[in-house]
């Protein structure tokens, strides 16, 4: 019996043992089951695994209105102005709709090419191009693990048929702020101040003045009554943190030789109120350009193309600009419109070149022949910008929509490089 008893006891053992092993295994696959549909939900919410198979494949899902891709709705809309829609704001603030983009109404009223504009997201399914301007693509972080992924879910998740999707930069690519990596193929254009950009949209142009008569441009005073009355130069800055470029440690040697009267919040004079983007550059250089026979026209960073209004402006009111940048401004103005920074030897040098031209007139009133030939017109802040893009838009085939360009494509590597050469960045570092 007590045999018969052990081998009982000893089997119940076993079975208990077992049991409680399959439990345990049945615990832990439920436990991984869990985890897996959990992780699966997760990055389904991201949208990531949707968006990196299109983006391998150079397409996006083509979703449309079955009754809008009929012959006869796509003849009809070729009647009517192309729909171009601002996906994200231009600049931080929120709430300026249209204005943010200095548009007086929807509507271009000096473009020979019909195009509308709105920031209304509700007209995306009829929207012939979407301008995103990525460093104010906002990040949704729906769940705590959404923060351990990097992605840009401000987008679309369909692309519609037809439709271009434009990448918009204005700063320079070390003011980016965003990573690029995740919108590769994602963009058909790239629009920016680049000039190998699809859509080239320079801070401002020189025209020349023929059959210019009557438009609105450069300034139109007599150089030569107002030039005894100017003091030799000015400079408006309001970023006074240290800049890539390097140009607050040259002016501040250059203050050693020359008086530099300083604007803004870096300095103790205020040209005028802040009035918004669109009219505060105007109106600050309107006051300080009879003040004025140099206006230090120093960029942020040495970028590649990146020359901004403040060159442009000082041209049209009517100062010298002195130039400290990265970009060829041979390509956009005459040489004998502007002195670069760069050329001299130091400071000290570009300090005594300025003074010798502030006491020989003659030498100073070359700097002017270009004005008998070109006139100043803004491009980025008003309607000429825009026009490019509405024209080439016009001018692209409705399929072209399916393939990004070149720069598009590769878009991490154009940006923060020189084109296709990564040996050559976009940037240079303090000179």
């Amino acid at each position: 019996m007590g045999l018969i008893r052990q081998l009982q006891n000893r089997s119940c053992w076993v079975f208990t043992k077992r049991l409680k092993a399959q439990q345990c295994r049945l615990t832990c696959g439920l436990i991984i089951t869990l985890i897996f549909f959990a992780t699966y939900t997760v990055l389904e919410n991201s949208g990531s695994r949707l968006r990196n198979y299109y983006r391998k494949k150079n397409i996006l899902p083509i979703v449309r209105l079955a009754d809008y891709d009929t012959d006869d709705a796509q003849a009809a809309k070729r009647l009517y102005p192309r729909q171009i829609l601002f996906w994200t704001s231009l600049i931080k603030e929120e709430g300026e709709g249209l204005r943010a983009f200095c548009f007086k109404s929807k509507h271009l009223q000096n473009c020979p090419y019909k195009c509308d504009f709105t920031t209304d997201r509700s007209y995306f399914e009829i929207a012939d191009a979407v301008v995103f301007d990525c460093r104010n693509l906002k990040l949704k972080k729906k769940t705590i693990w959404d923060w351990f992924w990097d992605e840009h879910d401000d987008i679309p998740e369909f692309r519609m048929h037809h439709q271009f999707w434009v990448f918009h930069m204005m700063e320079a690519p070390v003011h980016t702020w965003i990573n690029l990596r995740p919108f590769e193929g994602l963009f058909n254009w790239t629009m920016t101040y680049r000039r190998d950009s699809d859509v080239y949209i320079p801070y401002g142009r020189l025209k020349s003045k023929q059959g210019l008569v009557g438009k609105s441009g450069t300034a139109d005073f007599n150089v030569t009554n107002s030039m005894y009355r100017r003091k030799l130069a000015a400079w408006v800055v309001s970023n006074c943190k240290f800049q890539p470029s390097g140009r607050e440690k040259y002016v501040n040697e250059l203050q050693k030789y020359i008086e530099v009267d300083i604007y803004g919040k870096c300095g103790s004079l205020n040209c005028t109120s802040y009035n918004g983007i669109c009219e505060d550059p105007i109106t600050c250089y309107k006051a300080i350009g009879p003040k004025y026979k140099f206006y230090l026209a120093f960029e942020n960073s040495l970028c590649v193309d990146y020359i901004t209004e403040k060159f442009y402006n000082a041209l049209r009111f009517g100062m010298v600009p002195v130039v400290f940048g990265y970009g060829d401004y041979s390509k956009v103005a005459p040489k004998s419109s502007y002195i670069e920074a760069r050329s001299f030897e130091s400071p000290k040098k570009l300090a005594e070149y300025l003074l010798f031209l502030h006491n020989h007139p003659e030498e100073y009133l070359k700097y002017f022949e270009w004005r008998k030939s070109y006139l100043v017109h803004d491009v980025y802040y008003f309607e000429d910008a825009w026009c490019s893009l509405c024209e080439k838009l016009w001018k692209t085939p409705a399929n072209a929509s399916y393939y990004p360009s070149s720069s598009a494509r590769n878009l991490e590597r154009w940006w923060y490089h020189t084109g296709e050469d990564i040996s050559k960045p976009a940037c240079l570092h303090s000179m």
